[in-house]
């Protein structure tokens, strides 16, 4: 089987922010001197929208499966460190750890090669696993009031996922049919991806270390299966709310 993957490809766009990354570190860190107080910690809770992903794997003219996956919502820690690079721009090192359940409807549509006679069959496959994206991120401070930091910026990450593990349906076994009987689980590449996020900290005292901080983050990477056999990937793109506190020395 191959996937049909009619989406134009994203990483045009991902090897633009690699550049943007670089080059603003090279432009800013000429006056990284000037800055004091350079480094901020921010830990806290988030929470994770997947947008529904659509696959069609086809096996022929006459025999075409599409999978529709939705995802519930998820929640998760995170921790990132930022490091001031100038004035108004700083490099952020950013861990979450995001557990996800999805549903995967399976339509799949047979023809029969004399009659033409088509044969629908429908089901659902249940599942889980576990994405961990450490990103870098180019962050931008337009301009600060004495209480509140506004912020926005692009990233790369290196998202690990965590096996899919799934009801061992026999449509899942027609993907990957190497799977033994008794395997109930399918590895997951680790993948690149990129994204945006934009932010804002609200300084308790306005001389003061401790802040409140809240962003709101879209990433863009994709699963891929590790058994050549299923050539099946999905779009997992979260769009991740985060609220916690930073501490800046």
């Amino acid at each position: 089987m191959s996937t049909d993957r009619v989406r134009l490809s994203r990483w045009p766009v991902g090897a633009a922010l690699a550049v943007l990354l670089a080059a603003g570190g090279a432009v800013s860190t000429a006056t990284a001197q000037e800055q004091e107080d350079k480094n901020l910690v921010r830990v806290g809770g988030s929470y994770a929208y997947v947008v529904q992903s659509t696959t069609r794997v086809s096996g022929g003219d006459l025999d075409e499966l599409e999978i529709v996956y939705t995802f519930d919502d998820g929640s998760s820690p995170f921790l990132s460190w930022e490091r001031r690079i100038s004035a108004k721009t700083g490099l952020e090192l950013s861990v979450a750890r995001i557990d996800l359940d999805l549903a995967a409807r399976t339509t799949r549509t047979m023809t029969d090669p004399n009659t033409f006679e088509q044969t629908v069959t429908r089901g659902t496959i249940g599942g889980s696993t576990t994405i961990t994206p450490i990103e870098l991120a180019l962050v931008h401070h337009p301009g600060s009031h004495e209480r509140w930091d506004f912020y926005f910026g692009a990233m790369l990450a290196y998202v690990l996922y965590d096996d899919l593990v799934h009801d061992a349906s026999p449509e899942i076994r027609q993907l990957s049919p190497q799977l033994p009987d008794d395997t109930d689980t399918v590895a997951l590449d680790n993948k690149l991806g990129w994204g945006v996020l934009v932010g804002l900290d609200w300084n308790t005292r306005a001389d003061g270390p401790w802040r409140l901080s809240f962003s709101a983050r879209r990433l863009f990477t994709r699963a891929v299966f590790s058994d050549p056999d299923a050539d099946l990937e999905i779009d997992i793109d979260p769009w991740e709310w985060r609220l916690g506190v930073g501490y800046r020395f």
